[in-house]
């Protein structure tokens, strides 16, 4: 009785199994970016980049990374889009609920009917030539030519009603797919013929909705309502043989680059299907194609299959290596901690606090407090030789599955269980956190021993991870203190810790090759491979150096020749050879389909087939080597835009060098726009973050920059001259862009490094210098010539001064004085003889010292007249008497002029002026002084016979020489003084009285300050 209640109740848990959904699509929608769910046209353009038609949000563009929206803000014509298709020259027309735009990259264009025609829904688009395309609408046929909106209804002979398809053959002829069957229009120069097809095709007249053609030319048109048809232009037969598509509305159809034929459904989402075998395969919502309403079939460059969905946005589905199961699934959590296929090849999944999840038949059933086991984390799972199941808990200990019921395992209460093994004796180990190595009998099925660190067998008893080797030896991890190995038979042990060659002494993984390779993953510090041999040594370590997307290992296991490492970002799959050479790491994120991301400490395994289980925090994922396709495909670079000084180049008076679609060849700039910044993109939708790029500028460095994620180049002040802005990328696999984009870019040369500009300065350089030399000779030849000038005029002056001195020192007048003074002496006036006797030493003293000078103080100069007139007073009896006056503002002593120059000019009045002067009539001498705007008037004034009488007189007198002597050196020394002072200057004035008669002599002397 208790067996059947068991059995029943078993019977209704698997009754109630949910339906497996595998999820090998990555679906894009309004959180992701797609401007409105509803997709109904796909295309991807010549840059690469996707575009996506939405009912309502305009256009959204991906790169494979971001999304880009288009709608009537930007100039698009309808926000509701039916319909995308690109031209050869690369323009892309866009059929819309309200006409027709083409957009080339820059700016639209739109054509639509007048008002009072009401909307022109464009339901589909094709090209006749490349001036002309025809247009489905719901009211009939349209073309755009020569840039002109044109209805051929009329030309065709058509009923303007809904046209939902329209395509050329490659004969020429032009379908059309309408709500009640197929026209055929054959075009004759200007005029048209339209055949109704409906009457000699054998199918449904149901509202045509597609056409496509295979690679043989056939012609597959989809129906609404009853499914898919092909014409071989003999016959019209339906394709599926067992009515897979009965009573199926076919809204798209689309043949991949491998000939298979995907068609888009209104209700069973994605079909496939092989034209030879004639097999249908289905991609629905319980595979997890994210709407079974699909418009749109696309396959991108990278052979990535797009099916835009009506309500759940776009799906990516690439014939994935991976597949993943979630809740949604019907997954009892989406943290996955352990996995296990046992020998009915059922998979048991340990989930966070849920129990079990059992998948079989692509079903899952879960096990929990509700039907007999625990609502709690199940972390280790493994199956002995009898085919009893044993599941380690988190703290709850250890249960074992027989007779469709659990048990706890006597002895293993509140363990908190990290790993399961099975020893080839049959006994269970497993790896506890706090209570070290249990073993679980064979015989008994409860724990007969226990190792750990009290009884001086274990590292630590904390441990994270066991593995069995060929020796029957247990090898664990420990939480913090190392690797340890122990022979459960002899009860030997090795430790290996950061002090003997460990790279890290947190353990938390271990497997091993079929070579005899064990390989330790860490926490922190990558992988180490030790030899399976009696005494095991350390062989090497992987790190993030050597390629590791991460050094944070959570598990592992081996393929073949491959190692693969689950990390909190995906899985790296390492290549290696026999000497453990690493070839390549190949990295698989969410982005490459791995959409668990994180994976779940030793929740792993591998099956018979070949196939690999993952746990992540995210749901399970299950790994297919086989289908594992090296992308030989390079993305596609653009170069998004160009900087000058960080400002767009479409933004400034350089933007004439942008082509449509913001290409650019060649730029041409001046010498001080020279600070360009390079802003590029790669295109590869089977892995966006997979692409790399590399660049340099051709003429300034030679070789290519190292590999980057980097989309922005900076290069500043470069120098005038011709470059060549070169740039490639590589995808994930390693494949590199045939041919690079290049820029070419000459930066002018300012004018003042120009040829011209050279040669000028360097004629102005050689011409400075010429006349530089020549100032220079010139002035050494002036310098010399004045030096020369001056010489003589020294010498002429000496000269002078020399006759001067002699002129004053006149033998007569020293004769005469000495002569006259002597007639004192031995007379009663021998008192006055000494008197002039010392004026006479005076006045020698007084010429002598001034004859040395330069220049001497007026002061100086009237103190020597004085003393000279006094002597010739005495000398000539006094028959003339004198006087010296002087108007100055500035002090005698302040004022400079050259010596003996008055001195002449006074001894001419008294030797010539007063020599025949009446000596009844006593001769008067006056020298005056006057300042006058920087300069000394000398007057000297006598009352005596005048020049011309005393000319007349002194032919016959001896004194005629020294007159004229005297003046004459006198004038030269004014001369001479005149060519540095021309301001000097002398004046003689012959006096006369009433009656016309000479009166006496007036001389002028100017002299300038010094």
């Amino acid at each position: 009785m208790n067996k059947f209640v068991a059995f029943l109740c078993v019977f209704l848990i698997f009754s109630l199994q949910g339906k497996a959904q595998v999820s090998s699509f990555r679906t894009y929608s309004v959180n992701e970016g797609v401007a409105q769910s509803q997709v109904y046209s796909i295309i991807q353009d010549q840059q690469g980049a996707l575009w996506m038609a939405t009912r309502g949000g305009g256009i959204s563009i991906f790169d494979g990374k971001e999304f880009k929206t288009i709608n009537e803000k930007d100039g698009l014509i309808n926000n509701f889009v039916y319909k995308l298709i690109q031209g050869k020259d690369q323009r892309i027309w866009i059929g819309t609920n309200n006409g027709v735009s083409v957009y080339d990259g820059d700016k639209f264009k739109s054509f639509q009917l007048p008002k009072t025609q009401g909307n022109l829904a464009v339901f589909d688009l094709c090209f006749l030539n490349e001036n002309e395309i025809w247009l489905g609408t719901n009211q009939g046929i349209f073309a755009v030519r020569n840039d002109k909106l044109v209805d051929l209804n009329s030309a065709c002979s058509f009923e303007p009603n809904n046209v939902n398809a329209i395509c050329l053959d490659a004969k020429g002829a032009i379908w059309i797919g309408t709500g009640n069957g197929i026209h055929k229009i054959v075009r004759s120069g200007s005029k048209f013929k339209r055949t109704f097809m409906g009457d000699r095709f054998k199918y449904m007249k149901n509202a045509i909705t597609s056409f496509r053609f295979d690679r043989k030319g056939n012609m597959y048109f989809g129906t609404y309502g009853d499914g898919l048809y092909c014409y071989n232009y003999k016959q019209v037969y339906r394709i599926d043989l067992n009515k897979e598509l009965y009573k199926t509305s076919v809204f798209d159809i689309y043949f991949d680059k491998e000939g298979t034929c995907w068609i888009a459904t209104l209700d069973k989402g994605i079909l496939s299907y092989q034209p030879a075998s004639k097999k249908f395969t289905s991609f629905n919502q319980n595979q997890g194609l994210s709407n079974n309403h699909v418009r749109a079939i696309v396959q991108d460059n990278t052979n990535n299959m797009w099916f835009g969905t009506s309500g759940g946005g776009v799906c990516q589905f690439n014939g994935s290596s991976f597949s993943h199961y979630n809740t949604e699934s019907g997954l009892g959590g989406n943290f996955v901690y352990s996995i296990f296929k046992d020998s009915k090849a059922r998979l048991w999944l340990g989930t966070g606090q849920n129990g079990v999840s059992l998948m079989q038949n692509d079903s899952f059933e879960q096990f929990n407090a509700t039907n007999g086991f625990e609502s709690i984390k199940v972390k280790a799972i493994v199956e002995n030789q009898r085919g009893i199941l044993f599941f380690g808990t988190e703290g709850k200990g250890i249960y074992k599955f027989e007779n469709e019921s659990f048990t706890l395992v006597a002895g293993s209460e509140k363990a908190y269980v990290r790993q399961l093994v099975l020893h080839p004796d049959g006994n269970v180990w497993a790896a506890t956190s706090g209570m070290g190595l249990l073993k679980i009998d064979a015989n008994s099925n409860r724990v007969t021993e226990q190792f750990n660190y009290a009884n001086a067998r274990l590292l630590q008893s904390r441990l994270t991870c066991l593995f069995i080797d060929k020796f029957g030896r247990i090898w664990y991890g420990a939480e913090s203190y190392g690797l340890g190995i122990i022979d459960p038979k002899t009860k030997k042990t090795w430790r290996f810790t950061t002090k003997n060659g460990l790279s890290s002494n947190a353990i938390r993984s271990i497997t091993a090759d079929n070579k005899g390779t064990v390989w330790v993953g860490t926490a922190g510090d990558g992988v180490i491979a030790l030899n399976e041999v009696a005494e095991p040594k350390i062989l090497k370590t992987i790190k993030l150096n050597d390629g590791l997307f991460s050094a944070n290992v959570y598990l592992l296991v081996c393929d073949k020749n491959k190692l693969i490492v689950g990390t909190e970002s995906g899985i790296d799959v390492i290549t290696m050879n026999e000497s453990l050479e690493i070839k390549k790491i190949k990295h698989y994120g969410k982005s490459d389909g791995f959409i668990g991301v994180e994976t779940c400490q030793n929740s792993v395994f591998k099956d018979g087939s070949g196939k690999i289980w993952f746990g992540t925090i995210n749901g399970m994922t299950s790994y297919h080597a086989d289908r594992v396709n090296e992308n030989k495909i390079p993305p596609i670079i653009s170069i998004s835009d160009v900087l000058l000084f960080y400002e767009s180049v479409s933004k400034t008076s350089y933007a004439h060098f942008l082509k449509p679609w913001g290409e650019i060849n060649t730029i041409n700039l001046p010498h001080n726009q020279n600070h360009l910044s390079f802003l590029f993109n790669g295109i590869n939708h089977r892995n966006p973050d997979g692409v790399e790029f590399s660049w340099k500028m051709k003429g300034m460095e030679d070789a290519w920059s190292p590999w980057s994620k980097e989309q922005r180049i900076v290069y500043s002040n470069l120098n005038s001259g011709n470059y060549t802005f070169l740039l490639r990328a590589r995808n994930e696999d390693g494949a590199i862009t045939a041919t690079p984009i290049s820029i070419a870019i000459e930066i002018a040369t300012p004018f003042w490094k120009r040829i011209w500009f050279i040669v000028l300065v360097f004629a102005l350089i050689l011409f400075s210098l010429y006349k530089a030399y020549k100032w220079q000779t010139n002035r050494i030849k002036l310098k010399a010539k004045q030096e020369q000038n001056q010489l003589e005029m020294a010498k002429n002056l000496l000269e002078l001064e020399q006759k001067a001195l002699r002129l004053q020192m006149n033998p007569h007048f020293i004769f005469n004085a000495l002569n006259s003074i002597q007639g004192l002496i031995g007379t009663p006036n021998e008192t006055e003889a000494r008197y002039y006797l010392a004026k006479f030493s005076r006045l020698m003293r007084q010429i002598l010292d001034n004859s040395r000078k330069s220049t001497i103080t007026l002061e100086d100069e009237t103190a020597s007249l004085e003393n000279y007139l006094l002597i010739e007073q005495f000398c000539a009896g006094n028959t003339f008497d004198y006087e010296i006056s002087s108007n100055l503002v500035t002090e005698p002593n302040y004022i400079e002029m050259p010596p003996m120059i008055i001195q002449p000019f006074v001894e001419n009045a008294i030797k010539h002026g007063f020599k025949f002067h009446d000596k009844s009539k006593k001769g008067h001498l006056s020298i005056r002084f006057t300042e006058t705007e920087n300069k000394i008037l000398c007057e000297i004034e006598d009352n005596g016979i005048g020049r011309q009488k005393a000319k007349e007189l002194n032919e016959k007198s001896m004194d005629h020489f020294h007159q004229s002597t005297g003046l004459n050196v006198t004038q030269e020394r004014l001369d001479l003084f005149s060519e540095d002072r021309s301001d000097a200057s002398i004046k003689i004035t012959d006096k006369q009285n009433e009656s016309g008669e000479s009166s006496g002599t007036l001389v002028q002397i100017t002299i300038p300050f010094i």
